[in-house]
C-alpha cells in the first residue's frame, strides 16, 4: 500500500497539486474548441490574472503575517473552487451546530442515474436537474425535510465517463429508505431519464455534526479529473456547468447564515479571531507615496513573503519594482527585495 501524503500546510496557491490542475484546465482553454470558446470566453481572461494582485496585507503585532490575492472566481479553477467552499462550509457549519444542539436528525442522500462513456453530458445534466427538482417539490420531500443543503459532484474517468450526482444533507425525521429510492425512480421517470437501479440511491444516518458537509460542499470537480481528463472533456465540463447552481441550501437556513453573519458584525473568518489587520494594498500605497516608512517596511516585509514562492514571483516582483522607486523619491536605505524573474530563476514547489 502507498504511503498516505501529507496534508498541505501552506498558501492553497503553492500547493503544487493545485498549481498541475489549474494548469490543465488554462491549456484546456487555450485550446478551446470553437463551439465552447464563447461560453468560456470570461474563464478564458480570468483564470490566468488569478492570484496576480495583492488584494490585503494582514499585520499582526506590528509585522506582516500574511497576505491575500485576487481569486479569479472561475469554476475550474482548483483554488477558487477550494476557496468557495472552505467559505460555504464555514458558514454554514455555524447552522449545522445550532440544529445538532437542538436535537435534530442528519442524513445524507445520495442520488445517481446510471451513466456510460458515450452518455452527453448536456443530457444527463437535463435529467438529473428536471428530476432533482421533482424530487425537492414532492409532498413527501416537504412533509419530511424541515432543512437541507444540495451539492453536484461530476467525476469523470477514461472507462465510463462522466458521472453526475447530487450529495443532500437533510435534517428530517424518520423518512423510510424505501420511499426516499422510489420518490427518486420517479422522479427520474417524469423527468425522461432512464430508469434507476436500486443502488441508485443511498442514505446515511449522520451521527457526527462535522460528517456530510465535506462531501455535499466540497468542490464541483475532482482535482485529481481535471489533471488526466482531455483539454476537449475539460471544456464541454466547464461550459454545460456554466449558469447552473451545483450547490444550494434551503432559504430556511440561508436566511440564518445572514442572521448569524449579522449578530457577530463580522464573517467570522479566523484572521479576524487571531487579531490580526487588515490593510488595503491601495491604502498603503497611498501613505508610502506620502513619505510613511513604517509602512514601507510593512510592503517590504509583504514583498519578501511573495518573493519566497515560484508562484507569487510576478506578484514580488511588481512590488519591489514600486518599492525601488520609492527609496529613489524619499531617499530612504534600499531594502533587501526579491530578485526580479529577469535577473534570477524562481524554484518551483
Amino acid at each position: 500500500m502507498p504511503p498516505k501524503r501529507k496534508r498541505w500546510e501552506g498558501d492553497i496557491r503553492d500547493d503544487p497539486r493545485m498549481i498541475i490542475a489549474r494548469r490543465h484546465v488554462m491549456r484546456a482553454l487555450e485550446a478551446c474548441p470553437e463551439r465552447y470558446r464563447k461560453k468560456l470566453r470570461a474563464k478564458l481572461r480570468g483564470m490566468p490574472l488569478c492570484g496576480e494582485f495583492v488584494t490585503q496585507v494582514f499585520v499582526l503585532d506590528g509585522r506582516v503575517d500574511g497576505v491575500a490575492r485576487n481569486r479569479c472566481g472561475c469554476r475550474g479553477c482548483s483554488v477558487c473552487d477550494s476557496l468557495h467552499a472552505a467559505d460555504v462550509k464555514r458558514d454554514l457549519k455555524q447552522v449545522i451546530d445550532e440544529r445538532f444542539e437542538a436535537g435534530a436528525r442528519f442524513s445524507m442522500i445520495t442520488l445517481t442515474i446510471p451513466h456510460s462513456r458515450s452518455d452527453d453530458l448536456h443530457q444527463l445534466m437535463e435529467w438529473m436537474f428536471k428530476a432533482v427538482h421533482r424530487f425537492q417539490r414532492s409532498v413527501a420531500f416537504k412533509r419530511h425535510v424541515k432543512g437541507w443543503v444540495r451539492g453536484m459532484e461530476i467525476p469523470w474517468n477514461e472507462r465510463n465517463g462522466f458521472n453526475p450526482h447530487f450529495h443532500f444533507l437533510v435534517e428530517a425525521d424518520l423518512w423510510p429508505m424505501d420511499e426516499i429510492k422510489a420518490l427518486w425512480t420517479r422522479s427520474m421517470k417524469t423527468a425522461g431519464g432512464p430508469e434507476v437501479p436500486p443502488h441508485g440511491t443511498h442514505v446515511q444516518e449522520l451521527r457526527d455534526r462535522g460528517q456530510g458537509l465535506e462531501e455535499v460542499l466540497g468542490y464541483p470537480f475532482k482535482r485529481q479529473d481535471l489533471t488526466r481528463m482531455p483539454g476537449s472533456e475539460t471544456c464541454r465540463l466547464l461550459a454545460e456547468t456554466k449558469g447552473r447552481h451545483l450547490a444550494q441550501l434551503c432559504r430556511k437556513w440561508s436566511r440564518r447564515v445572514v442572521e448569524l453573519a449579522g449578530d457577530s458584525g463580522q464573517t467570522g473568518r479566523a484572521d479576524d479571531a487571531q487579531g490580526r489587520v487588515r490593510l488595503s494594498p491601495n491604502q498603503m500605497v497611498a501613505q508610502v507615496n506620502a513619505g510613511n516608512r513604517q509602512v514601507f517596511d510593512l510592503l517590504v516585509q509583504a514583498a519578501q513573503l511573495l518573493g519566497e514562492s515560484w508562484v507569487t514571483g510576478g506578484v514580488a516582483s511588481r512590488l519591489a519594482a514600486f518599492l525601488r522607486s520609492a527609496v529613489e523619491a524619499h531617499g530612504w536605505p534600499m531594502p533587501d527585495l526579491p530578485v526580479r524573474p529577469e535577473e534570477g530563476e524562481w524554484s518551483e514547489p
